[in-house]
């Protein structure tokens, strides 16, 4: 079964919301495997991407990109209060374990030298009707343990091709080429949060550029 870019896309909102602070941050893949999951309901998330990228690390071996965040919101209308945490950043080739059916990442974030770790506050404010307003504070976070599955279902698969954009928030994330993926169950712990998210994806990126821009 062939599924629509936007089972991707969706899932890669996650990617482009914990994008770096620069305006701009750019990845070209070459043959490169992907792994991603989206969790949970409503403001209450749970989100991990990793792609080998062509940067190497110290030993000369490639490195991932890894993003991860976890939010949990209390309170209701009129006013949500959300706490959270999110990272970036590169890990050891060691790190992310891949085969086409299976696939684990395994880092803990605090011990990786150069990768942003964030905590934040997040409170929505919904008295105003439609769209909430937002306001949000930022903090240097601690990082920590990531431990994360996946497991394929392949009679699910899909393919994109071509140069292809989705804007979340204050973030767009542009694709230019091909990625082969089968929807996966994922399975793991974020900094402690347990999820369960029954459309993950694992595949392989073929010589593609992605953009993270934020306003």
């Amino acid at each position: 079964m062939r599924l629509t870019r936007a089972c991707l896309m969706t899932a890669l909102a996650v990617t482009s919301a914990a994008a770096a602070q620069a305006a701009e941050v750019t990845h070209q893949t070459v043959d490169s495997t992907f792994v991603q999951a989206l969790a949970g309901e409503g403001y209450n998330s749970t989100g991990i991407t990793a792609f080998r990228n062509n940067v190497a690390g110290p030993d000369g071996s490639p490195q991932y990109f890894l993003t991860y965040s976890a939010q949990q919101c209390d309170g209701g209308y009129p006013i949500l209060t959300c706490t959270g945490v999110r990272g970036w950043g590169n890990v050891p080739g060691g790190s992310v374990q891949a085969n086409p059916t299976t696939a684990r990442v395994t880092v803990d974030t605090s011990a990786v030298a150069g990768f942003t770790n964030v905590s934040y506050q997040l409170v929505l404010d919904f008295s105003g009707g439609g769209d909430p307003i937002g306001s949000e504070v930022d903090m240097s976070g601690p990082g920590g343990a990531i431990d994360a599955r996946w497991s394929a279902a392949n009679q699910y698969q899909f393919s994109e091709a071509g140069t292809n954009s989705f804007t979340s928030g204050a973030f767009t994330l542009t694709t230019v080429g091909t990625l082969d993926s089968s929807v996966a169950i994922a399975t793991g712990t974020v900094l402690g949060t347990p999820f369960t998210a029954p459309f993950g994806a694992l595949g392989v990126t073929h010589n593609v550029q992605l953009t993270f821009t934020r306003k």
